[in-house]
């Protein structure tokens, strides 16, 4: 029998503590002195707390539980361009590798 994977919805927004396939989400911002901007950083880890590394994501905004289903069904790929990932990078990388999620 063939297992289907439910993948969220593409613009569910994402949370902190997100689980998926065992990579959990965990974003937090660093703050500028002055006050003018704001960076947030993408970590993922496990449900027991270790480190993955980080979802290369714009620090600029936050990607949707779409998204992260995706980069993590996708093996976690790192960069493919200059900037960090987009949606559209994954869905190159998905096409790629012939796997289709909706």
């Amino acid at each position: 029998m063939t297992e289907t994977k439910m993948y969220a919805h593409e613009n569910a927004k994402i949370r902190e503590g997100f689980e998926f396939e065992g990579v959990v989400y965990h974003p937090w911002i660093d703050y500028e002195s002055d006050g003018d901007n704001q960076k947030i950083f993408h970590d993922v880890k496990t449900p027991e707390g270790k480190d993955l590394g980080s979802f290369d994501w714009s620090p600029y905004s936050t990607p949707t539980a779409y998204d992260f289903h995706l980069w993590v069904s996708l093996g976690m790929p790192k960069r493919t361009t200059a900037g960090p990932l987009t949606r559209t990078d994954l869905k190159i990388i998905e096409q790629t590798k012939g796997i289709n999620h909706g």
